[in-house]
């Protein structure tokens, strides 16, 4: 099948490239009132700042394998440096395992990812396209089991599989 069969002449990596770049439609995490006032409950600095600004949306990535991706490079780094890290990412590439196992230390290193987290994200891309980890298959799988397979990668702690 050629890239004009499937509807777009740039082929689908650069489509995929671009609605990534220019998708607006943010995907929240869904949770409601119950979920809020456990929190509130729980923890005074949560409740001061849902006093302050009201529902808290925390966006979410639909993807597993993008949104892995993405944690591996917010990694020990602020919100703001990660927005700017991850616009320059998709900016450069796809983010699929090919494309990200393709890329060079030198090209991480330009938008702002060092070499451990470009190692990193090249172990679980390498895992993902070698079959080594099924991400589709884990969501069928409890979490616990979720947690374990994903700690067994490099680069990926507890908080990442959380």
């Amino acid at each position: 099948m050629c890239s004009s069969d499937l509807g777009y002449a740039g082929g689908i990596d650069k489509k995929r490239e671009l609605l990534q770049i220019e998708s607006k439609e943010r995907i929240y995490f869904p949770y409601g009132e119950k979920e809020t006032d456990e929190l509130v409950d729980a923890c005074p600095d949560f409740s001061e700042l849902v006093k302050k600004r009201g529902h808290i949306y925390r966006p979410l990535l639909p993807d597993v394998f993008t949104a892995l991706v993405n944690n591996i490079v917010g990694q020990q780094i602020s919100m703001k440096a990660l927005s700017t890290v991850w616009d320059r990412l998709i900016k450069k590439t796809v983010i699929t395992p090919e494309a990200l196992i393709s890329m060079t230390d030198s090209s991480y290193s330009k938008i702002g990812i060092s070499g451990r987290k470009a190692s990193y994200i090249r172990t679980l891309s390498e895992q993902v396209q070698n079959h080594a980890i099924d991400l589709d298959g884990l969501k069928l799988e409890p979490d616990d089991r979720v947690s374990e397979t994903l700690c067994s990668i490099k680069g990926i702690g507890e908080w990442t599989a959380e």
